[in-house]
C-alpha cells in the first residue's frame, strides 16, 4: 500500500469551468464555484474537524447527479492532481479500493480549500469518504495524534503560504510536519509516493527538498516523488538525492542550534551558507528540514 502527499493548487477549478473531462451533457459554470467559494470562506472560520461533515451537508448536493453535474462522471483529464493519480494506478477507483491513504495539501485561502476539496471529492468518488484536517499552528499543538486513515481522502490546510517571508516560513514548517506525520504513520515497508505535479509553486518547491530529507531517513525505494508534464503520456518518478547518515545527524544538530538560538558550533557553518539560516533564525527551507527530521518547531519562534 502507498500514501499519496499530494499538493492541491487550482487546476481543478480551471479545468471544470473549461469543461476539461466533462461529460458532454454537462456545465459547473462560475456561479457553481463562486457558491463553493462562499461555502470555503465560512468552513475557513469554523473548527476544522467539521469543514468535511459541512462539505457533505452543504456542497454535495451541488456536484451530484441531481444538479446535472455529477462530480465523479469527469475524466481525470479535469485536473492535475486527479490526472497524475489516473497516470500511477490503472485506475483512480483503486485509490481507496485499495486502501491506500491520499493527502492533500490545500493553502489556507478560499479558492484553495474549494479547490483542494474538489479534487478530494473527485478521487474518493463522492463527499461521504473525505477527511479534513489544519497543520496544528502553536507550540502547545506540536503533539500531532490525528490520523491519515486508509481509504479515506484527507485534506490538509496549511497556513501562510503566500510569499512574505515570516508567514512562508510558519507554512513550510507546516508541510514538514505534514511529511513527519505521514512517515511516522506509515508502515515498516510502506510506500510514500509525493506527487509535484499541482499545488502552489513555491510549495512544490520547498515539497521536493524536503522529500529528499525524508527519503534520505528511510530505506531507498520507500519515498518517491512523481510527476506528469500536462501533455505527458505517463508520470516520471523525479530522482532523489540522498543525504548520507552523518550527513542528516549533522544537519539536525545544525538546525536545532539555531532554532535554539545557541551558536552554531564552528565545524557546521557551512549549514549558514547553504541556505538554511539567515541571521540567527532559520530560513523556510531549514524551518521544513527541522520539521521533516522530527524536532520541535516553535510556530512562535521560527
Amino acid at each position: 500500500m502507498t500514501v499519496f502527499l499530494i499538493p492541491c493548487g487550482l487546476s481543478i477549478r480551471d479545468g471544470l469551468l473549461d469543461k476539461r473531462g466533462a461529460p458532454t451533457d454537462v456545465e459547473f459554470g462560475h456561479h457553481r464555484f463562486n457558491r463553493i467559494l462562499t461555502w470555503a470562506a465560512h468552513a475557513r472560520n469554523g473548527q476544522p474537524d467539521d469543514v468535511a461533515a459541512s462539505w457533505r451537508q452543504e456542497i454535495g448536493p451541488l456536484l451530484g447527479p441531481d444538479e446535472g453535474v455529477d462530480l465523479t462522471r469527469w475524466k481525470p483529464e479535469v485536473s492535475a492532481e486527479t490526472n497524475t493519480i489516473a497516470h500511477r494506478l490503472s485506475s483512480p477507483s483503486r485509490l481507496l479500493e485499495d486502501r491506500h491513504r491520499a493527502v492533500l495539501l490545500a493553502s489556507d485561502t478560499n479558492a484553495g480549500l474549494a479547490s483542494a476539496m474538489l479534487v478530494a471529492t473527485h478521487l474518493a468518488q463522492g463527499v461521504e469518504r473525505i477527511a479534513h484536517l489544519a497543520v496544528p499552528e502553536f507550540p502547545g499543538q506540536n503533539e500531532w495524534t490525528d490520523e491519515f486513515p486508509r481509504g479515506v481522502v484527507t485534506v490538509v490546510s496549511v497556513k501562510g503560504m503566500d510569499a512574505t517571508a515570516d508567514r512562508l516560513r510558519r507554512s513550510v514548517a507546516g508541510l514538514g510536519r505534514v511529511l513527519r506525520v505521514v512517515a511516522d504513520q506509515a508502515r515498516a515497508n510502506e510506500r510514500i509516493e509525493v506527487h509535484v505535479t499541482g499545488g502552489y509553486k513555491a510549495a512544490v518547491l520547498y515539497l521536493m527538498t524536503m522529500t529528499e530529507v525524508l527519503a534520505s531517513t528511510r530505506d531507498p525505494g520507500l519515498v518517491e516523488a512523481w510527476y506528469l508534464h500536462e501533455d505527458g503520456d505517463q508520470a516520471v518518478r523525479i530522482d532523489l538525492r540522498r543525504l548520507s547518515e552523518e550527513h542528516v545527524s549533522r544537519l539536525r544538530q545544525a538546525l536545532t542550534e539555531v532554532h535554539d538560538g545557541r551558536p552554531l558550533s564552528p565545524d557546521l557553518e557551512v549549514f549558514r551558507t547553504a541556505g538554511l539560516t539567515h541571521g540567527d533564525r532559520l530560513t523556510p527551507f531549514g524551518a521544513g528540514f527541522l520539521a521533516v527530521l522530527g524536532e520541535r518547531v516553535s510556530y512562535v519562534d521560527i
